[in-house]
């Protein structure tokens, strides 16, 4: 019963809605980026994002390795003082689910706005 649910819930308008909450939430974290400072750039596709703490958005394994895992590490616990709980390792990509709302992505863009200034 909940899978019939999850596919009518699909095919009702949630896959195009979490791209536009996803793309909403990439262009917000890119201005972000671009108003503190940060060495950062996020990529993803759908619901899925990603941060990726260097200058480049990596196009291998190794070069998405070759990241400032510190700043990226206090980026999350800056998060998670805020409510905001993203995946524990720096190169995963975090997702959100159908039940986002347009007021939970302002709230995670705010507290990312406030975490990178903070690891700046």
């Amino acid at each position: 019963a909940a899978a019939r649910e999850t596919i009518a819930a699909l095919g009702a308008g949630a896959i195009a809605r979490l791209h536009e909450l996803g793309e909403h939430l990439r262009e917000g974290l890119e201005r972000a980026i671009r108003d503190t400072g940060v060495v950062a750039n996020v990529t993803g596709i759908g619901s899925g994002w990603i941060l990726n703490w260097r200058a480049d958005p990596p196009v291998t394994f190794r070069q998405a390795v070759d990241a400032d895992f510190d700043r990226a590490e206090e980026f999350r616990r800056q998060m998670l003082d805020a409510g905001v709980l993203l995946a524990p390792y720096p190169i995963t990509d975090n997702r959100f689910s159908a039940a986002t709302s347009v007021d939970d992505i302002e709230e995670t863009l705010e507290a990312a706005r406030r975490a990178m200034q903070r690891v700046r």
